[in-house]
């Protein structure tokens, strides 16, 4: 074989092995993996949710998985887990990241490890206080002495979603102190988890609304996706038993008193297939509002505003103070 034809060849074999290296699968080049086949080799069943871009995965015992496009993040049983490295969307599957799946793999082990639950012990109250008289209320005042707990999501450590330079966190305080001083001037007994820059955990604020017996616990909060022309309210409601029921009635009443003072898009109460802490730790009806998307720019924009802010908290208000006037007088019946 000549010089040159031996050259040639070398120059073909190269050229294939090139070839070879590019057509290399991009989830194996990039540490990313099918969603569908992590699920299957974990022996977790894909679930839908309300939203596209997002997935439930959930074992057999029912610990679950949820998993969102373009988000660092996952929730396991409630509870927040960040990878620093994002999932996204690859045709009817996500993809994520090997930090992700090796996550995954660590939560499953860990439930091995935890003891079985304990029935919760209720603490002794050595002198119960004297029972007052029944006083009816006028309806303008119907939401005298209701016992409410408004939680505004995040804080601290915790921004929440951040777009635009805007925090969600900043935003769900400044909408949650506006409704705390409304539901104070109809008369309620507000508690709030925190008034300040501060993340009080969320067992911490779970326990705050058990403890003090709250009739309502409203989460605050601010929604976020990759598709940056969704926009509108949602809210979000815990779905077991009687308290799911009452948790509905609150969702939908609210979600639509915002929508009337705002004008923005409703997009109705939704049953909470995240099991976010909050909601599922609490002992009574609990909802989470969603008061619109910071990643849809003009929304962004209306909810940085304060006269905007104030239609949002007088919505969630004119919404509790409905349901609290309906709840009652369903518990009368």
């Amino acid at each position: 074989m000549s010089r040159h034809v031996r050259a040639f060849a070398w120059v073909s074999l190269a050229l294939c092995l090139s070839a070879c290296a590019t057509t290399e699968s991009p989830g194996t080049s990039t540490g990313m993996r099918s969603l569908k086949e992590v699920a299957a080799s974990l022996h977790l069943e894909i679930r839908p949710t309300g939203f596209a871009e997002d997935r439930l995965l959930v074992r057999h015992d029912g610990a679950s998985f949820y998993v969102m496009a373009d988000r660092p993040y996952y929730r396991f049983r409630g509870d927040e887990r960040n990878v620093g490295a994002r999932a996204r969307v690859d045709g009817d599957d996500l993809v994520i990241p090997a930090a992700m799946v090796a996550a995954f793999r660590s939560d499953l082990a860990s439930l091995k490890k935890e003891p079985p639950p304990s029935t919760p012990v209720r603490p002794v109250v050595k002198k119960p206080r004297p029972k007052r008289p029944r006083v009816v209320r006028p309806k303008a005042t119907g939401l005298s002495g209701a016992v409410i707990v408004v939680d505004p999501g995040h804080g601290g450590k915790d921004p929440g979603a951040m777009h635009g330079g805007v925090r969600e966190k900043d935003v769900n305080l400044s909408v949650s102190r506006r409704v705390v001083k409304m539901l104070r001037d109809r008369g309620a007994r507000v508690i709030a988890t925190r008034a300040n820059d501060s993340y009080p955990s969320l067992d911490a604020r779970a326990n705050l609304a058990n403890a003090r017996r709250a009739r309502l616990f409203v989460s605050i909060h601010a929604n976020a996706a990759p598709r940056r022309s969704a926009t509108g309210v949602m809210v979000l409601y815990r779905a077991d038993g009687s308290r799911g029921r009452r948790s509905l009635s609150c969702a939908r009443l609210v979600c639509d008193a915002i929508v009337a003072t705002t004008g923005a898009k409703n997009l109705r109460a939704r049953a909470d297939q995240r099991g976010l802490r909050v909601l599922r730790k609490t002992r009574m009806p609990a909802i989470l509002v969603e008061t619109g998307f910071l990643s849809n720019a003009a929304e962004r924009k209306r909810l940085s505003n304060s006269s905007y802010q104030e239609r949002l908290a007088r919505g969630i208000v004119n919404g509790i103070a409905r349901w609290v006037a309906r709840d009652g007088a369903t518990a009368r019946r």
